[in-house]
């Protein structure tokens, strides 16, 4: 029998094709260590939760790998007085959000002055992320990895030496809602993005649609121009895109035409037909360790439809718009492979979207094709009952509960372009001892650096919002990013 077992509280929602539970802001992570070693063998006994960011770019002149580990947190719970039943529990408040604080004695290659694409400043819970394999023998360029773990250390006294035991258990934070109709309502803003398109051509005269030229009418066009006085058509069209989107909803798109009142000889305007519609998700991945960057790029296909026979009919009037997107939804809403995840960026990882439509349109049998494209934030799906800003550790049964509980500081410094500061550790007088320097049952400890509350920042937005480059100011020159 082993010494120690880890044991999670079951929970309603698993990770696709598994049995692990899914996690998100402000979710309770409860379980208990169970011991089988008897009370008075027992040196010691801690149980951490943490997150850690890690990064690795591949150096192809020394065949070595750039390496970069950052800290999200790190709570910790020390149950001192031993318990009969040899079980111990544990509850942990996952926080809404962390600052990202790089771990110098982890790093293979570290700056003075890294390159950075947001300041050191609380925001957003990063979801559980894995981009390639974070091996230092792995020959792939670029690798990372974000990740949340639950870690019981136990120390007790053998017949002779002194043993250990650790158990390890990954917890996975999604951004997916923990239970139908939860997701937080989010104001959608379209972006319209619009193209011009003249078509010159005798086939716009009445009766002259499907005119063909005859053999003199081909030879004169050597000659002299062949559209001449010939009516002009010019329309606009419109693809409008959202700017920001909840994950797990579909994608709102629409499509829109307009005749231009610079269209000279047009009687009636004709009609447009669409041909093709192609929509793809651009998936951006940007790595960065010290001065060495890399870009990854992968892309999801929403939508690829054909039309024969012009069968779809685009109407005049950007009144009367067509709907595109129950067509660009299927993809996203299922997202096959877990591809997706919130919008984010820290100092040495960042995930970026966007939407790009190809519009092929037919008129008098001239096609025109034109691309759209326009960024996309993914916003994560939240529970409607999850409190923000909660303490990070809550009080449980009573082999662990205890009298207080000294939350974390708010910490992070949010002047741009500084390095992180990092926080030292608690003295053993406020991690855990009392003033007389004897433990007392149930202390906690929090370690490195700390969550902030939701309060609002100094430009009113919530420190734990999905926060935009801009609203940092510019970023630093990059060569690549």
């Amino acid at each position: 029998m082993a010494p120690m077992e880890l044991v999670l509280d079951p929970r309603p929602g698993n990770l696709p094709g598994t049995t692990s539970s899914l996690y998100t802001a402000s979710d309770v992570v409860s379980g208990h260590a169970r011991v089988s070693i008897p009370a008075e063998s027992i040196k010691s006994l801690s149980i951490d939760f943490t997150g850690t960011l890690r990064v690795y770019i591949h150096n192809s002149s020394t065949g070595g790998n750039l390496q970069q580990a950052s800290s999200l947190f790190n709570y910790s719970l020390q149950p001192i007085i031993p318990s009969p039943t040899g079980r111990y529990n544990f509850a942990f408040t996952i926080p809404p959000t962390i600052v990202v604080v790089p771990d110098l004695s982890r790093s293979s290659t570290f700056n003075a002055n890294p390159p950075r694409h947001v300041p050191p400043a609380p925001q957003s819970l990063l979801p559980s992320f894995s981009y390639g394999k974070l091996s230092a023998t792995d020959s792939s360029e670029t690798g990372a990895r974000i990740e949340y773990t639950l870690t019981a250390k136990l120390e007790y006294k053998s017949t002779i030496f002194t043993r250990r035991d650790t158990k390890v258990q990954t917890i996975h934070i999604s951004s997916a809602p923990a239970s139908p109709g939860s997701t937080r309502s989010l104001k959608q803003t379209m972006l319209p993005i619009e193209h011009t398109w003249a078509l010159q051509t005798s086939r716009l005269k009445p009766g002259m649609e499907h005119h063909k030229p005859s053999a003199m009418e081909r030879f004169s066009s050597f000659f002299a121009n062949p559209t001449a006085g010939d009516p002009k058509l010019i329309v606009a069209l419109r693809v409008d895109m959202p700017t920001s989107l909840t994950l797990g909803e579909s994608v709102p798109s629409s499509l829109s035409l307009n005749f231009l009142p610079e269209s000279v000889g047009i009687e009636g305007p004709p009609r447009i037909y669409i041909t093709k519609l192609t929509a793809t998700l651009r998936i951006l991945t940007d790595f960065a360790v010290g001065t060495a960057t890399k870009r990854k790029e992968n892309t999801m296909e929403l939508c690829n439809k054909c039309f024969p026979g012009r069968t779809q009919l685009l109407e005049y009037g950007y009144a009367r718009k067509l709907d595109i997107g129950e067509w660009m939804s299927e993809n996203f809403t299922l997202d096959a492979g877990n591809q997706l995840v919130p919008t984010f960026a820290t100092p040495s990882l960042r995930r970026r979207y966007s939407i790009e439509i190809e519009v092929t349109v037919e008129c008098v049998g001239e096609t025109w094709k034109k691309k759209f494209e326009s960024d996309l934030v993914l916003v994560p799906a939240v529970s409607s009952i999850a409190a923000m800003g909660g303490s990070p550790i809550e009080n449980v049964e009573e082999s662990i509960a205890g009298p207080s509980y000294a939350g974390p500081s708010n910490a992070g410094p949010s002047n741009f372009g500084q390095s992180p500061v990092m926080q030292s550790p608690s003295s053993p007088t406020s991690a855990g001892q009392s003033s007389n320097g004897r433990r007392t049952i149930g202390q906690r400890t929090s370690r490195q650096n700390s969550v902030a509350q939701n309060r609002p920042s100094e430009k009113g937005q919530p420190t734990n919002a999905v926060q935009l480059e801009d609203d940092y100011g510019p970023p630093p020159s990059y060569s690549e990013f």
